[in-house]
């Protein structure tokens, strides 16, 4: 059976990240409570495993997400962090200390993936984020 067009190509299992604990967790998990629950209030997870750990704070607008991460420990010059949404792919690099961002974000599943220079790429679990 040919590949549905409309599908995230799953790429398999990426070494080392687990799931994610939200830090603090909102009561009914991400899709909680309506829109008012959490709007404009930053969400922040933790991810860890591979060898770091990725902290993303997310701020939920009326039509799209904000994200602010850092990689702990800050890996070497030249990482980068793909931020991925069933319909688009954004890649940042990090700072000197680990840290990255983006905005426009659409609603809906979204996962990271950092690519290290001097180590294989880990995956985050994918995370639904609805009003």
């Amino acid at each position: 059976m040919p590949p549905d067009p409309w599908r995230w190509p799953d790429p398999g299992p990426l070494p080392g990240i687990g799931p994610g604990s939200a830090l603090p967790r909102v009561p009914a998990g991400v899709r909680s409570g309506g829109h008012g629950a959490w709007e404009g209030q930053p969400h922040l997870l933790r991810f860890a495993g591979g060898g770091l750990s990725i902290d993303v704070e997310i701020t939920m607008g009326d039509s799209h997400l904000d994200l602010a991460g850092q990689v702990h420990p800050a890996a070497a010059g030249g990482t980068r962090v793909e931020i991925r949404t069933p319909h688009l792919s954004k890649i940042r690099f990090t700072t000197e200390s680990g840290a990255f961002a983006t905005t426009g974000l659409p609603h809906g599943w979204l996962s990271i993936v950092c690519h290290r220079v001097d180590a294989p790429p880990v995956a985050t679990r994918w995370q639904c984020f609805r009003p």
